[in-house]
């Protein structure tokens, strides 16, 4: 036992080259650290033909049922999620809607997000158009109040 404490005393001398030793290393990881939310921040642009390609795949997933305010929706989560210019948003719509036997509410729906997109007036979030200026959500409702109780018999 007393060989087991000597060995614990023998390592205080060896402290301060082992923290010497370990504040450059904290100092790097700190600066990596810093540094890592800009450049996260500093994603490349996507292109025309990578967007068309995540938008076909997006609303391929929809039944070709489906209404026009869902494949808006579907189509704007995309972009969103993206880094794009307009220039390139256009593009990538031009490229989505040449596709053969497309349904006719996803035409109108690229279309619907085109339009907008040329008026300046396409809100770049997840839900779909409305009528082309605000969103189709709305806030919920909340209804206060209650019933009335007769405890007389």
């Amino acid at each position: 036992m007393a060989k087991v404490m000597a060995a614990k005393f023998n390592l205080i001398p060896l402290a301060p080259a082992l923290l010497i030793a370990a504040v450059p290393t904290a100092i790097l990881y700190a600066a990596e650290q810093a540094s890592a939310p800009a450049a996260a921040g500093q994603q490349d642009a996507v292109d025309a033909p990578a967007l068309a390609a995540a938008i076909n795949a997006e609303v391929d997933r929809l039944a070709p049922t489906s209404s026009i305010s869902d494949y808006e929706a579907s189509i704007m989560f995309v972009i969103s999620q993206q880094t794009a210019t307009d220039e390139v948003v256009l593009a990538a719509l031009d490229m989505a809607d040449a596709r053969p036997n497309l349904p006719e509410t996803l035409k109108v729906a690229i279309e619907n997000i085109r339009k907008s997109l040329r008026r300046k007036k396409l809100g770049r979030g997840t839900g779909a158009l409305g009528d082309g200026v605000s969103s189709s959500f709305s806030s919920p409702s909340i209804g206060l109040g209650g019933g009335s109780t007769n405890y007389t018999q």
